[in-house]
Order: structure tokens, then C-alpha cells, then sequence
């Protein structure tokens, strides 16, 4: 059996050197009474201390992730995600495509048309209140005629205002067509205001995007999408002459790129 290997060590104490198993734990300086590790127990403890200081490091590390996750509530916000908006275009592009391929050039982000919805909403309701406002004159107008005893004849298969009527009888014709057609224009007023609320506020983004053509050519295409559901292309019309709602299809990139619209 072979003898254990043995290490120089130093007091430091007294600076007395002895040589000591490797084994040997504590030693005790015979010269100056003084208590010591030797060398080998001191590259152990050095050992130790860097441990030490890497678990404080991982300790610390993830106490600082916990705090942020604490913070902001979740970790999967800190996660880059896509914009969803942009999903739904390049779900509309592989669908309609002739290639099903496209190279981006450009991306405009969403954006909510909240002030075009409150501009529609808001002259709609005022135009609704002046015919409201009329139609009450009308009404107050058309009833002192009938206490004096005028005919009214509007609605009535005869009810034309012929020449043999009295001037009273044309007046009171005339005040009934006219609040008729105002009715007819409130109320078509009114489903248009309902029919913008249904639909709420609209958000639009674009694309500039390359892709090949049934000819096989590289073009560029720029085009805006309606993503408050689906996406939804809307063609543009220079003329603004579609029956788009918001004249989205000749107004869109100017609310997109928050350029001022045409004439104002």
C-alpha cells in the first residue's frame, strides 16, 4: 500500500514550514500554537466560494425574472408575437393570389378609425334631429289647417292638387308631401346610423407587396384591407363612386398614412 501523498505548508503565523498529509485537516503549528488549513483544504474552500457565487448568480437571475413576470402578469408578453392583423392579409393574399406567393415590400399597421366613426355617428344624429325639427312644424302647420276645416287629400288616389283645389287645400297638400319626404329621409338616416354602430369602428391597414402575375411577371400591388373581422380588400376607386359606407375605397390611404383628405 502505497504512502499518501503529502503537501508543503506554510504557518502563517510563524511562516514555520512542514509537510503534511493531503488527508490532514486541520494543523496545529507546533511553533506558534496557531491553527491552519493546509494548502489542499485551501483550493477546496476556494472551490466553494466560486459555487457560491455562481448560485447567487442563477438565484439572482431568476429572482429578477420572477419580478418582471410579476410585474407585467405574464411571460408570454415578453414573447415578440406577429401582428394578428398581418396574419389575417397574408391568410387573404394565399387565398386569392394567382401564385399564392408574395415578397413584402412594405407593411402599413392597423389603425382605428374611431374619429370617422364619431364624425359619422354625429351627422347622422344631427341631420336626424333638423328632420325631426321640421317634421314637428310640419305637423303643428298641417293640424291649424284641418281646425279651420281644409281637406287634406294627400295619400288619396284623387289626392294630386288639381286646379279646382282651394289655395288652403294646395297649401295643406304641399305640407303633407313635404313632411312625408322628410320622414322618408329621417328614417333612412336613422338605418344608416344603425347600420354604422352594428359595424362599429372600422381599422384598416396595407401592404406593398411583389408577386407574379398569370404571365409570369414580377409586379408590385398596393393594397388596403378592412381587418375588423376578416380581412377584406377594398379596391380603390379614384372616382369614389362605389357605394363603400366611410368612402373607404377613395379615402382609405389618406386616413391610413394620416395624410389630409381631399378638399378640406
Amino acid at each position: 500500500m502505497s504512502a499518501p501523498q503529502r503537501l508543503t505548508w506554510r504557518c502563517p503565523g510563524c511562516r514555520t514550514t512542514y509537510s503534511v498529509p493531503t488527508t490532514a485537516g486541520l494543523v496545529l503549528c507546533p511553533a506558534c500554537t496557531k491553527t491552519r488549513q493546509p494548502m489542499g483544504a485551501k483550493k477546496t474552500g476556494h472551490s466553494a466560494i466560486v459555487a457560491a457565487v455562481v448560485a447567487l448568480m442563477f438565484l439572482a437571475s431568476a429572482g429578477g425574472i420572477y419580478l418582471l413576470v410579476a410585474q407585467r402578469g405574464d411571460l408570454t408578453k415578453l414573447i415578440p408575437r406577429k401582428d394578428p392583423d398581418k396574419v389575417k392579409v397574408e391568410k387573404w393574399l394565399r387565398e386569392n393570389l394567382d401564385s399564392g406567393k408574395w415578397e413584402e415590400v412594405q407593411w402599413w399597421p392597423a389603425v382605428d378609425l374611431k374619429s370617422v366613426y364619431d364624425e359619422k355617428c354625429s351627422y347622422l344624429s344631427r341631420e336626424m334631429q333638423a328632420k325631426d325639427i321640421e317634421i314637428t312644424r310640419l305637423s303643428d302647420e298641417i293640424a291649424d289647417f284641418k281646425k279651420r276645416g281644409v281637406v287634406d287629400t294627400w295619400g288619396k288616389p284623387t289626392g294630386f292638387p288639381a286646379p279646382s283645389r282651394t289655395p288652403d287645400e294646395q297649401a295643406l297638400w304641399g305640407m303633407s308631401h313635404e313632411k312625408s319626404r322628410l320622414a322618408d329621409i329621417r328614417s333612412d338616416f336613422s338605418k344608416e346610423l344603425e347600420l354604422v354602430k352594428s359595424r362599429g369602428i372600422r381599422r384598416l391597414c396595407g401592404m406593398k407587396y411583389r408577386t407574379s402575375n398569370k404571365m409570369g411577371a414580377r409586379v408590385i400591388q398596393e393594397e388596403l384591407f378592412e381587418v375588423s373581422g376578416d380581412a377584406l380588400r377594398i379596391p380603390f376607386d379614384p372616382r369614389g363612386n362605389s357605394h363603400e359606407p366611410d368612402g373607404l375605397n377613395f379615402y382609405g390611404w389618406h386616413y391610413l398614412r394620416g395624410d389630409a383628405l381631399p378638399g378640406h
